[in-house]
């Protein structure tokens, strides 16, 4: 077992979210743009339909909306 392993999922890293419920918004903002650093711009727009309700119009952004 690795010291790191989350306390509610097991797993390295943590996908639950546990782990980083206490990151302030600044870290958060971090952890995220590390992320999305390596993703291609096709990965980027599904992680945003996934996440959000975003309609993209070829390579733009053309409306937002949180989903609930």
């Amino acid at each position: 077992m690795s010291l790191s392993d989350c306390v509610k999922c097991w797993e390295t890293p943590c996908v639950c979210g546990h782990e980083y419920k206490n990151y302030g918004t600044s870290d958060k903002i971090e952890l995220l743009r590390a992320i999305l650093k390596t993703c291609s711009d096709q990965e980027f727009q599904e992680i945003c339909k996934e996440i959000l309700s975003v309609d993209f119009d070829e390579d733009h952004v053309i409306e937002i909306q949180y989903k609930e």
